[in-house]
């Protein structure tokens, strides 16, 4: 009978996490199409190169990753003291 229970509970357990590796792949991957499309359409000139030379499709990708990536927001900013980038001002007001 605890076999049977433990063999349950380890199931269900494994259920669980695959379940939210799919959920959680699904929404990145969705939000990367997503802000990939929304810059090609806010950027037309990006658009045409690509439609030119479907090689850069792979760099259009990975400059959306680093642009304006899928997941943001994991953890909140904080910062210890003020800091600034050139002219950017990396602490929040």
């Amino acid at each position: 009978m605890r076999t049977s229970i433990a063999n349950r509970c380890r199931t269900s357990r494994v259920r669980t996490q695959m379940m939210m590796l799919i959920l959680a792949g699904n929404e990145t991957t969705r939000n990367l199409l997503g802000n990939c499309l929304l810059t090609l359409a806010q950027r037309p000139d990006v658009f045409a190169a690509m439609k030119r030379d479907l090689a850069v499709v792979d760099v259009i990708i990975e400059e959306s990753l680093r642009f304006d990536a899928p997941v943001q927001m994991l953890f909140p900013n904080m910062y210890a003291s003020r800091a600034t980038v050139d002219t950017t001002n990396l602490c929040r007001e």
